[in-house]
């Protein structure tokens, strides 16, 4: 595998105006690795070649059924998110392009797009949906203050990346014997077609689907942190004092609609990259104190 990479960091001083002084700091990197070898293995005749591609399957319970959802192939990325691409829903009076109509055309049930063309849809139809890895990834520092008194702000960010949401898989598909999530509300029958949650159906093929990787882009607000710094007539005896309020995880924007985007269930291994088992979100904490010096 080659990787190649570049990383950026910007420190000014933007206003230094009496007491007032706003600095900013930037951060940004970019990181790219391709895969360029994965060894011989023998074709049909026997005969040693070359290997252009496998298949992984990580530890995912029974979300996506039997099928693999990760590809390793040559020239592209290591743990490309591997699955079926969803052209829509069927619906009463659609064409149907593939083969037994009636069994793989059903008004409510994913269009899945038949990339090989021919009329069947099976595992030779699979694409790659995404990459776990972002296009760019960073922090934007400021720190802002005037006389006694200071705001510091750490914004994180990510752009580019996908994430399977198994969570989605397991709520919003109609096909766990279980709890379902609000967005079933919103799912195919015959008097409400206009939407892109499919019908209710136990017995759909569970599969990694289109619709089931989204955009892992955010903005988050990271670290806010407020302090005052008292004046010395107020603190005889002490050195020096400070009075702050800190949170973390304070804001995010995202697309992203489930718990957090920063996340990846299979922990290190960048062979799966991007991927929400239900994973818990980062909390939000708030801190209010003293900071003394004697």
């Amino acid at each position: 595998m080659r990787n190649t990479g570049v990383e950026m960091s910007l420190s000014t001083v933007n206003v230094a105006r009496g007491a007032f002084r706003w600095q900013s700091s930037l951060n940004v990197a970019r990181n790219r690795n391709r895969v360029v070898d994965l060894g011989t293995g023998l074709d049909a005749s026997g005969n040693r070649v070359p290997i252009q591609q496998l298949t992984l399957t990580p530890r995912t319970g029974n979300f996506f059924g039997p099928g693999d959802v990760y590809l390793v192939r040559l020239g592209q990325p290591l743990g490309s998110i591997y699955g079926y691409r969803v052209a829509g829903l069927w619906q009463t009076g659609d064409a149907c392009y593939l083969k037994n109509a009636a069994a793989n055309c059903i008004p409510g049930e994913y269009k899945i797009a038949d990339v090989n063309g021919d009329s069947v849809i099976d595992a030779n139809d699979r694409v790659i949906l995404g990459h776990g890895d972002p296009d760019f990834y960073g922090g934007l520092g400021n720190r802002l203050s005037y006389g006694r008194v200071s705001l510091d702000l750490l914004f994180t960010f990510a752009q580019g990346n996908e994430i399977i949401n198994a969570g989605a898989a397991y709520g919003c598909l109609g096909i766990m014997q279980a709890n379902e999530r609000t967005c079933m509300l919103d799912r195919w029958t015959p008097t409400h077609t206009n939407t892109n949650i499919p019908r209710a159906n136990n017995g759909r093929p569970r599969r990694l689907y289109s619709t089931l990787v989204e955009d892992g882009s955010y903005l988050r607000l990271k670290t806010l942190s407020l302090s005052v710094e008292l004046p010395a007539r107020l603190i005889r005896g002490i050195e020096s004092a400070r009075l702050f309020v800190t949170g973390q995880n304070v804001w995010i924007t995202t697309k992203y609609t489930g718990f957090d985007p920063d996340v990846n269930s299979m922990g290190g291994d960048a062979r799966f990259g991007g991927i929400d088992i239900g994973a818990y979100p980062q909390s939000r904490v708030w801190n209010v104190g003293v900071s003394a010096t004697y």
